[in-house]
């Protein structure tokens, strides 16, 4: 556990070098923070998580986004796609231009337990 937070804490300060870059978030967690599907309203987000389960992301054809944020926004046989932990995940938003209603799909993973993410956003 704790080479494992060091490893963390070694990328979020080598990240935190480019701060005219992008803007660094790491929290430990151990309930969902964002437990339903939805969509970030931001050009690019960079999100690794180095301790637990990884974020869960949906192909756009899975979706019905009139339902996003409600209980069950997923279409019937929906393949859900889980992040491993320690592996990158670069999602595009809506704010990204011509991205409006394709945004990248995803959620926190639906199980609880302790988690480290880092999420990173491009300044504007």
């Amino acid at each position: 556990m704790l080479a494992v937070a060091d490893a963390a804490a070694s990328a979020v300060r080598r990240v935190r070098r480019l701060h005219e870059l992008a803007c660094v978030h790491d929290a430990g967690v151990e309930a969902p923070m964002c437990p339903r599907w939805h969509v970030d309203r931001v050009e690019l987000r960079l999100v690794t998580t180095y301790l637990g389960p990884g974020s869960e992301l949906v192909p756009s054809s899975s979706v019905r986004r009139e339902r996003l944020g409600t209980e069950d926004p997923l279409r019937p046989g929906a393949a859900i796609v889980s992040a491993r932990t320690g592996e990158v995940v670069l999602m595009k938003g809506e704010a990204w231009d011509g991205n409006l209603g394709r945004g990248v799909v995803h959620r926190s993973p639906a199980q609880h337990g302790e988690r480290l993410v880092v999420t990173m956003d491009p300044l504007g």
